[in-house]
C-alpha cells in the first residue's frame, strides 16, 4: 500500500479494521470527458482522487476506486457527447452503480460514506441512487454525505484571485478545461498535462438553454470553453489547499470524521548535507537556455533523523569502477568527464566516508529515498540490499527504469537491469509522507517520476530540497528550469515543478535548496555538525 490509504492497495483485513475505526469512505464520482488539447479525458475522476489524498492527511479515510463514467455530456458545459473518448453513462445506470457501490460499502462495515463530485452532470442522479441504496436496508446506522458541488464550499469573492489577471469568471458551466482545472492539473498531476497545447478558447454562442443536437456555434472546436493560458501551478496549489481545507473541515462536521495527526507536526532533530562526489556536465543541463561550458557539479546526499529514525536521501554515486582511472577517460554517460571523490586526498566508498564523518553507521539508516533512478544519484544501493534497508522511490520513475532508461547504452542498461533487483521498494504516488518530518513533492520533468523533499526541522524551519528538479541557485534567481529531460515528452514539465517549488518554498516560507549548486551545495556540507 502507498502513503495514501487507497482500497485497491488494502488487503481485506486492513479495509475491515479502518471501517470498524470509523473511517469514511471518501468515494470520488467524476466522467470520462474531453478537456481540450491539454488535459486528459480523465480530469472529472482523477482530481477528485487527488485531493482525497490529501485529506486523507488529515482525517481518518479510505479511498475507493473513483468511479470513472459520468452522466451524458451537456454541449455547453462539457462539450457534448461528440469529442473522441468522451464515455458516458445512461442516467439509470449511473444511478444504479451509485446504488450498488453505496450498499457494498455500508456491507463492508463503512457508517460513514462520503460521495465527492466532480461532474456537473451527475448531481442529481447521485441522491437518487443513496436513496435507492438505503431503500435495501441495511443502512440505518450510515450516514452518507453527498458533496455534489464542491465550490459551493466556498465563500462569494473567495476564488476572484483565479480569474484577477483573466477576463474574468465565465461561471462555472465555462470553467472547462479552463483556468480551475488546468491550473488544478498543473499542481496535482503536472505529467499529465500537454503545456504547450493550453488554449484559449470558448463557443461562439452561449445562450441560457440547451439545444439538442447541438449547433457549432454552442461548441467550442478545441473543448476548451473558456479561456486557460491563465492558469499556473501557483493557482493550483492555492486552490487545492482551500479545498483541502474545505472539504476535510465539512467532513469533520458533517461526518464525524477522526482526526489523523497532520505529518507537519513530526519534525527532524537534526540534518546534515553530504558532499558526496562531484561530476561534470555543460551548463545547459542545469539551466535552461544555458552554454556548452562545463561546469563542475557537486554530487548530494541528505540525511535527517526523523522521529522513526536516520532518513538518507540521495546516496551519490558509485565510484568504485572508476578508481585509479584518469577523469578525461571516454565513457558512454560521463562524456564531461568521470566523476570524483568530494574531496582532495579521499578514496574508497565516498557514502561510507561520509556517513562516517557525521557519526551515523549505515546499520542506523531507517529508510532511503531516491529522488529518481540516474547514476548520479544511486550510489552504494548494494548495502542497502544486504541490510534490507527499505527505499522509497516514486512507481512511475521505477518503472520507467526498469523499462526504458539508458537506451543503447551498455552500462546503463546493464546497471539497471541488475542493480535495482532485490531492494526493498517502498512506491510512492506523487506526493506524501517518507517518514515522519518528511515528505515526498512529485516534481516530473528531468524525469519521470521526480521527486523532490520537504523536510520540517524543530529549530531551522522547513526546508525544501529542490534535488534535480531545480540545479542551480542562478534558475531561482532567474526564473529559469533545468535544461535536460530524460524523455523529451516531459521537457514542460521542468518548467510546472520549478514553479511549484518556489510557489511552495515562498507560501510556507521555506528555504528552497538547489541541487547541484557548485555556489551553494559546498557551504552547506562543510559543518559536520549539520543543521537543527
Amino acid at each position: 500500500m502507498t502513503g495514501a490509504p487507497l482500497m485497491a492497495e488494502m488487503t481485506w483485513p486492513e479495509i475491515d479494521a479502518a471501517a470498524r475505526a470509523g473511517a469514511v469512505a471518501l468515494w470520488s464520482v467524476g466522467s470520462t470527458e474531453q478537456h481540450g488539447p491539454h488535459l486528459p479525458v480523465s480530469v472529472d475522476h482523477l482530481l477528485p482522487v487527488e485531493l482525497s489524498k490529501r485529506i486523507a492527511q488529515r482525517v481518518h479515510c479510505v479511498i475507493p476506486p473513483p468511479q470513472p463514467f459520468g452522466n451524458r455530456s451537456h454541449p455547453l458545459s462539457g462539450g457534448g457527447q461528440g469529442f473522441p473518448g468522451t464515455t458516458s453513462l445512461r442516467a439509470g445506470t449511473l444511478i444504479q452503480v451509485i446504488r450498488d457501490v453505496v450498499a457494498e460499502l455500508a456491507r463492508t462495515g463503512f457508517t460513514r460514506i462520503a460521495l465527492i463530485n466532480w461532474h456537473a452532470e451527475n448531481v442529481n442522479l447521485l441522491y437518487e441512487g443513496v436513496e435507492l441504496a438505503r431503500e435495501l436496508g441495511g443502512m440505518d446506522d450510515v450516514t452518507v454525505m453527498v458533496i455534489d458541488r464542491v465550490w459551493a464550499s466556498f465563500g462569494e469573492g473567495e476564488l476572484d484571485y483565479l480569474f484577477a489577471d483573466a477576463e474574468g469568471f465565465p461561471g462555472w458551466a465555462a470553467e472547462h478545461a479552463a483556468i480551475v482545472e488546468t491550473s488544478l492539473m498543473q499542481a496535482l498531476r503536472p505529467d499529465l498535462v500537454r503545456h504547450e497545447l493550453i488554449a484559449d478558447d470558448q463557443s461562439a454562442e452561449r445562450p441560457f438553454y440547451e439545444l439538442l443536437p447541438a449547433p457549432p456555434s454552442h461548441i467550442a472546436l478545441s473543448g476548451v470553453l473558456a479561456p486557460a493560458t491563465k492558469a499556473s501551478v501557483a493557482k493550483g496549489e492555492r486552490l487545492a489547499g482551500m479545498l483541502v481545507d474545505n472539504l476535510a473541515a465539512g467532513l469533520v462536521e458533517g461526518l464525524g470524521v477522526p482526526l489523523v495527526a497532520p505529518a507537519s507536526q513530526a519534525t527532524c532533530d537534526r540534518l546534515h548535507c553530504l558532499l558526496l562526489g562531484w561530476e561534470s556536465a555543460p551548463e545547459w543541463v542545469s539551466l535552461e537556455g544555458g552554454s556548452r561550458t562545463i561546469v563542475r557539479l557537486p554530487i548530494i546526499g541528505i540525511l535527517a533523523h526523523t522521529p522513526a529514525g536516520w532518513l538518507l536521501l540521495e546516496s551519490g554515486v558509485e565510484l568504485a569502477p572508476f578508481a585509479g582511472l584518469p577523469l578525461d577517460t571516454p565513457h558512454p554517460i560521463w562524456r564531461a568527464g568521470l566523476p570524483e571523490q568530494p574531496y582532495d586526498g579521499d578514496s574508497g566508498d565516498p557514502l561510507l566516508a561520509q556517513l562516517e564523518r557525521v557519526g551515523v553507521g549505515l546499520d542506523e539508516l531507517a529508510g532511503v529515498a531516491l529522488s529518481h533512478l540516474h547514476l548520479d544519484h544511486t550510489g552504494g544501493l548494494h548495502h542497502f540490499r544486504e541490510r534490507g534497508i527499505p527505499v522509497w522511490i516514486q512507481r512511475r520513475e521505477l518503472a520507467f527504469a526498469r523499462r526504458a532508461a539508458a537506451p543503447g547504452e551498455e552500462a546503463g542498461r546493464a546497471f539497471y537491469e541488475t542493480e535495482l533487483n532485490g531492494l526493498d521498494w517502498r512506491l510512492l504516488d506523487g506526493d506524501g509522507e517518507i517518514l515522519p518530518g518528511v515528505e515526498a513533492i512529485s516534481t516530473p520533468g528531468h524525469a519521470p517520476g521526480h521527486m523532490s523533499y520537504r523536510v520540517r526541522m524543530a529549530e531551522s524551519g522547513t526546508w525544501i530540497f529542490a534535488v534535480d528538479a531545480i540545479d542551480l541557485q542562478q534558475g531561482i534567481d532567474e526564473g529559469r528550469p533545468i535544461g535536460s529531460s530524460v524523455a523529451p515528452i516531459d521537457a514542460p514539465l521542468r518548467r510546472l515543478s520549478h514553479e511549484r517549488l518556489v510557489t511552495l518554498s515562498g507560501a510556507e516560507g521555506a528555504r528552497l535548496v538547489p541541487g547541484h549548486c557548485p555556489d551553494t551545495w559546498p557551504a552547506l556540507a562543510a559543518d559536520p555538525a549539520g543543521f537543527r
